[in-house]
C-alpha cells in the first residue's frame, strides 16, 4: 500500500510540475513599475506615473485577433479540389505591454501619444530576421525613414534599432531581437523626434533573466 500511494504521489507531482511549465508568449506581470515577460524572461521598467492596459483584457485581445485571422484565412482560401487541398497557416502575433500617460482606451481606438509597445511575432519569411519589419515598411512606401535599421546591443543581447514617422504622422523607434521562434520588438511613439528619442532612453532598463 505505501509503495502504491509513493508512486501515486509521485505521478501527481510529475503532472502538476508539467502544467505549471506550459507557459504562453504573452504571459507577464506588473509589479512596482516593471513590466515581467515570463515567457520571454525579461524585464522592463517603464516611466513613472504611466497607465497600463488591462493585463487580461489584453490577452483576450490577442486570443480574439488570432481567431479573426484564421476565420479571415479560410474564407479567403481557395477551395479544395479533387486534385488540390489548400491548408492555411496564420501566425501568431501577441501585445505583450501598452502604456501611455493617459488611459488606454479599451474598446480599440488609436492609442494616444505618447506610448509604449511590447509585442512579439512568430517569424515567417518576410519578417525572419531583427530589421525586417522596417525594411519592409520602408520598400511599402509607409513610412519616412529617420534611421535605417542599425545593430545596438541591449542588456547583452543584440537588437536592431529603426526610426521612422509612420503614415499616420507619429514619430517611432523600434527595437527588435530574436527570440527563438520569435521576433521580440520594443516600440516608442512619440508626437515629434525629441520625445520618441527619449521614450527610447527606457530601453535602458531592459535586462533579461
Amino acid at each position: 500500500m505505501q509503495v502504491r500511494l509513493c508512486i501515486a504521489v509521485l505521478l501527481f507531482a510529475t503532472f502538476t510540475v508539467g502544467q505549471q511549465q506550459k507557459i504562453e508568449p504573452d504571459s507577464a506581470s506588473i509589479s512596482g513599475g516593471v513590466f515581467e515577460s515570463a515567457f520571454f524572461k525579461f524585464h522592463y521598467g517603464f516611466p513613472k506615473g504611466w497607465t497600463v492596459e488591462d493585463h487580461a483584457l489584453q490577452i483576450d485581445k490577442n486570443r480574439k485577433s488570432h481567431e479573426d485571422a484564421v476565420k479571415k484565412a479560410k474564407a479567403n482560401a481557395q477551395p479544395d479540389t479533387p486534385h488540390s487541398t489548400t491548408t492555411t497557416r496564420v501566425f501568431w502575433q501577441y501585445d505583450l505591454f501598452l502604456a501611455s500617460p493617459e488611459a488606454v482606451p479599451p474598446n480599440g481606438d488609436r492609442h494616444p501619444l505618447p506610448y509604449v509597445r511590447i509585442w512579439a511575432t512568430e517569424r515567417f519569411i518576410m519578417m525572419d530576421k531583427p530589421g525586417d519589419n522596417a525594411r519592409l515598411l520602408a520598400q511599402m512606401g509607409s513610412v519616412k525613414v529617420l534611421r535605417s535599421p542599425q545593430e545596438q546591443m541591449v542588456s547583452g543581447r543584440k537588437f536592431v534599432r529603426s526610426d521612422f514617422i509612420s503614415s499616420n504622422g507619429d514619430y517611432v523607434s523600434m527595437f527588435d531581437t530574436l527570440s527563438g521562434k520569435y521576433l521580440l520588438f520594443f516600440e516608442f511613439r512619440g508626437k515629434n523626434e525629441q520625445e520618441m528619442n527619449e521614450l527610447a532612453k527606457t530601453m535602458e532598463s531592459v535586462k533579461f533573466d
